[in-house]
């Protein structure tokens, strides 16, 4: 794992239809996921991530996370209800 001075955003949405699945997306820039994410979200229009649409009124939660690192082996999960990023090594909140 190479670490560097970049900064790497990772989105994972769960809805209410499938909250046993995770749409992911990794390796963003914080403008990405602003305009991706963050506008439309706030906006109540509709995301669409990895080719499909994801109702605004579907989404149960949406968590971003920033590393100093690409994620590749490691990735969300839903446990205990929740998104999960273990094990993944100094993540920090945006």
């Amino acid at each position: 794992m190479v670490f560097g001075d970049r900064m790497f955003y990772h989105v994972a949405i769960m809805t209410h239809s499938h909250s046993t699945k995770l749409e992911k997306e990794c390796n963003l820039t914080k403008e990405e996921v602003r305009i991706r994410f963050g506008k439309p979200y706030e906006n109540g229009s509709n995301l669409f991530i990895n080719g499909t649409v994801k109702k605004h009124n579907d989404i149960e939660r949406i968590k971003v996370f920033s590393t100093n690192f690409e994620l590749i082996e490691h990735a969300p999960t839903v446990k205990d209800g929740d998104i999960s990023w273990d094990p993944l090594p100094e993540v920090t909140k945006e």
